[in-house]
């Protein structure tokens, strides 16, 4: 019974969220727990595939959490977007700037599976990656604390990165308050121009913006693809970093005991750039041309 208290209180503010949020929204629940390839003896869509240089072909396998669809009443298109609960410990934010370490790359990997697949959603044209919190939310610190209902309604808020359209961001949220979504109306902006202008801290992505960094994912995940097959397995996880960074990947790894690694093994240890510095070049991955992904170094 103790258990089940536990589980109802952390599922009620998260449902409560969820039903104000989907209230709102113009994107409606298509698929749950959705299959990506072969998983047991479950059978999904087809898998994600990448051809190695030797002729190898990887298959990404993995389930959905749940994908969301919407149409355009004036165009015909569809757009989906896929949205993925985490029930760690601490809030999940999705940030680029994780994906040139090569982390992170979950969401980004399924969201290019459904979009290749030609049969289940055919001509579907993406509209954001998003991370749902399904934990308890952390006690406030007494310094600056909130009124409950703000505190919840911004701890529920989804992190991601989403299209930039107007058209379809206010069919996510229709006042573009930044509730439910990670982008939000400037007002001053907006009244100035006369024109729907988003904050500085929105967190959206033009389709250019999408093909590009699928580029950079995908050398990434070809390179360790391949470093793995010659045999180069040596553990060198990333330690350090900062908010929003993977800033210890030991600390819930479950290969301690295999590993053997220790602080004193400092050239094994991956140590995060300047955030600034990564910024600057994921922007550049964004801006640039497929060439120059192509021919770009992965970091994983």
């Amino acid at each position: 019974l103790q258990q089940f208290g536990r589980i109802a209180g952390r599922l009620y503010h998260l449902l409560r969220h969820t039903q104000d949020e989907m209230r709102q929204s113009q994107f409606t629940t298509d698929a749950c727990e959705l299959t990506i390839g072969q998983l047991g003896a479950e059978s999904g869509i087809a898998p994600y595939t990448l051809s190695l240089s030797n002729g190898i072909i990887l298959y990404l396998h993995g389930k959905i959490d749940r994908v969301d669809i919407t149409g355009d009443a004036q165009t015909g298109e569809q757009y989906l977007r896929i949205v993925d609960y985490k029930t760690g410990l601490h809030k999940k934010e999705f940030k680029l700037a994780n994906v040139y370490y090569g982390l992170n790359l979950q969401m980004l990997l399924y969201l290019f599976a459904l979009l290749d697949d030609p049969d289940i959603y055919p001509d579907a044209k993406p509209a954001g990656v998003l991370y749902m919190p399904a934990s308890t939310p952390e006690a406030q610190e007494r310094e600056g604390m909130k009124d409950t209902e703000t505190y919840l309604r911004e701890y529920f808020c989804m992190s991601g990165t989403v299209l930039r359209d107007m058209n379809i961001l206010t069919k996510m949220e229709e006042a573009l308050a930044g509730v439910y979504i990670p982008a939000r109306l400037d007002e001053k902006a907006t009244a100035a121009s006369g024109t729907l202008t988003l904050t500085k801290d929105s967190q959206v992505f033009t389709p250019e913006q999408l093909t590009r960094p699928r580029i950079y994912v995908e050398n990434l995940v070809r390179t360790c693809a391949e470093t793995f097959l010659d045999g180069e397995v040596a553990p060198c996880p990333m330690q350090g970093g900062g908010n929003g960074y993977y800033a210890n990947a030991c600390t819930y790894c479950k290969y301690r005991s295999i590993c053997g690694l220790t602080p004193e093994d400092t050239d094994r240890i991956r140590k995060p750039q300047r955030q600034d510095t990564v910024k600057k070049e994921m922007q550049r991955i964004l801006d640039s041309d497929a060439e120059q992904n192509r021919k770009g170094d992965g970091q994983a």
